[in-house]
């Protein structure tokens, strides 16, 4: 990570991750405290071996990534996924022949380890465990918005329509200015949002909607290739963490032996006097 990204993070985070001296002890710095979230989460150690690193606590190393964790979820998070200018966006869909579209929205399923009694829920058709991540793109595949919290036994359409996208939209606050558009442009304020098309539009519109759509499949491949890039190191540093492991076991055998050897070696002969 950058020198000046890793600053401007911990400018970022100070206000929520700031601890006060204490009579018994001096806090950890903000800086610290940053870096041991960072290290934690990019590795994904056990909380053992970031204590060891850092020279923390394995409790103050946990109670430390966990309020790391929260404090990203508070200040950033809400700037990762935002939607842009609605109007650049829909007239981009209009050029690709899907007028009034401000989203693409597709998804896909993740594995998971399954709650304790739950398990019936979150079975694949393949016979895994997983849940299913709902994302929202826009014209350029950047996300706009994901839901990840449905088990795999949730139709498609329910996950959709309990989403919090779709919640926003209802409201009418999801677009600024709140337009109230259907797939033949403005429409009075009186009309539904949504309204039906006619039989001459629908082939058109049939014809460019898997061009459309595109955008959001590769979108998400570019995430799923970037999570098993991820997964496929976490398999490496892993396999690395057992032979260094393995290697520690063998010199700490060797040294045992070499001290068995030692003590069973006759004692030198004394020197003879001067």
């Amino acid at each position: 990570m950058p020198h000046a990204f890793s600053h401007r993070l911990v400018g970022i985070l100070r206000p929520e991750l700031e601890k006060s001296d204490t009579v018994m002890r001096r806090a950890i710095p903000v800086e610290k405290r940053v870096a041991m979230g960072i290290f934690t989460l990019a590795h994904k150690p056990s909380y053992a071996v970031t204590s060891a690193l850092f020279g923390a606590g394995i409790a103050t190393v946990r109670e430390i990534v966990v309020e790391f964790a929260q404090a990203m979820e508070k200040l950033l998070l809400s700037w990762t996924m935002y939607l842009g200018n609605a109007h650049q966006i829909m007239d981009a869909f209009r050029r690709r022949g899907f007028p009034q579209v401000v989203g693409l929205m597709d998804g896909c399923h993740c594995l998971i380890i399954p709650p304790l009694g739950q398990r019936s829920m979150f079975v694949s058709r393949k016979g895994s465990y997983s849940v299913i991540l709902q994302g929202t793109c826009d014209h350029t595949g950047r996300f706009v918005d994901m839901e990840l919290r449905w088990p795999e036994s949730a139709h498609d359409a329910r996950v959709a329509k309990n989403s919090v996208i779709f919640e926003a939209m209802e409201a009418g606050i999801y677009v600024e200015g709140n337009p109230n558009i259907n797939i033949r442009g403005p429409a009075p304020a009186a009309a539904a949002t949504a309204t039906a098309t006619t039989e001459e539009e629908e082939p058109g519109l049939s014809r460019h909607l898997p061009g459309a759509r595109d955008m959001a499949l590769d979108a998400m491949d570019q995430l799923l290739q970037a999570w098993q890039q991820e997964h496929q190191m976490e398999q490496r540093l892993s396999a690395a963490e057992e032979v260094v492991q393995k290697l520690e076991e063998r010199l700490e055998a060797i040294e045992q032996t070499m001290q068995e050897i030692l003590r069973r070696l006759p004692a030198p002969p004394p020197l003879p006097p001067p």
